[in-house]
């Protein structure tokens, strides 16, 4: 009986033990840090950074990995190049139907057989998130406009290549005719772009505010911090002259930043961060490598991600509703009426 006792007290001694060890475990565990879901093109997911190597993960010295860093924050990150607000709404919103013929002019990874396969985890990752960063717009002109205007032509920079060559030695009836004809297609792949931006504009406006509404409908006390859309062609030159032909989108650029800041209905329900005024690396189409070399240099390099990281933190941390000044709000508030109508 003794013996039969001394078992007894001995089972509760240990069964009591190991519940006040694993209550103390349970106490003093590490409570489980917030969750900052980034979202966006190939800027979010720090494309040229040494150390990308895909999109969707992380990447050492990149805005994302910054901010998660010194903010103490769980990193999800989501950004993929090529991407479009088209095809972030696809990805959160179940009603949406998007039109993929995108894929085939611009960006083969964005197929629906490809997104699928992480969608689940995309949408997640919104409703998980304490903070969520966008930054996307930019392939919505560049990518989707720019890539529309050029269809039915096999090598569209070689109009300009034309005119470089042609314009200074009309010698002779032949290369003025080759030159006006050169002129001729160039005019028409310019009204080609010019209509394709026009186009997209509502699209982009309707998709944005999509986003920014599915957003809240799933996860309501989340914090959004949104970038501008850059223009990554801006030091580029067409043709290899001084001339940065590229920067014809910064005005198609900023009209939908114009939108973003300013013109949503969910504008005040988010901060916005302007990056528009770094430049990346000065560039020539003509370069006879530009499009096996372009990709990392137009986009930005790790002492740029660092300057964008601290504007984010900065308005985050002083809870800045935004980086513009009183006057460039009301002068930009006051533009979108005239840009927007």
């Amino acid at each position: 009986m003794k013996k039969f006792l001394r078992t007894i007290i001995a089972v509760t001694l240990a069964a009591t033990m190991l519940l006040g060890m694993g209550v103390c475990s349970f106490a003093f565990a590490e409570p489980a840090k917030p969750v900052y879901t980034c979202l966006g093109d190939s800027n979010s997911a720090a494309h040229g950074l040494d150390g990308w190597h895909e999109n969707r993960v992380p990447v050492p010295g990149a805005y994302h990995s910054i901010i998660a860093e010194e903010l103490g924050y769980e990193l999800k990150p989501f950004g993929s190049g090529g991407y479009r607000t088209s095809e972030i709404r696809y990805l959160i919103d179940p009603t949406y139907e998007m039109d993929w013929e995108y894929a085939k002019i611009c960006n083969s990874n964005v197929t629906k057989e490809f997104m699928d396969t992480y969608k689940d985890a995309y949408f997640q990752a919104v409703v998980d998130a304490d903070l969520i960063t966008i930054q996307v717009g930019a392939n919505d002109i560049m990518g989707d406009a720019l890539g529309f205007a050029f269809l039915g032509y096999d090598d569209p920079i070689q109009f300009f290549e034309d005119l470089k060559a042609k314009i200074p030695a009309e010698s002779s009836i032949f290369s003025v005719i080759e030159t006006l004809d050169s002129l001729v297609k160039a005019l028409k792949l310019v009204t080609s772009l010019y209509n394709n931006i026009q186009a997209k504009y509502p699209v982009f406006r309707e998709d944005w505010d999509a986003i920014i509404k599915r957003i809240y409908e799933v996860n309501p006390d989340v914090e959004i911090v949104v970038l501008s859309a850059v223009n990554s062609f801006g030091n580029v030159s067409f043709t290899g002259s001084p001339v940065k032909g590229g920067r014809i989108f910064d005005l198609p650029i900023a009209k939908l930043n114009n939108w973003i800041a300013y013109g949503s209905e969910w504008a005040d329900t988010y901060k916005f961060v302007d990056v528009t005024d770094f430049r990346y690396t000065s560039l020539s189409m003509a370069d006879p490598d530009f499009w096996a070399t372009y990709l990392p240099l137009v986009h930005p390099n790790g002492e740029q991600h660092k300057a964008i990281a601290d504007r984010v933190i900065d308005v985050i941390e002083n809870d800045k509703q935004t980086t513009a000044t009183p006057i460039e709000v009301a002068f930009g508030k006051a533009l979108t009426k005239i840009l927007w109508k």
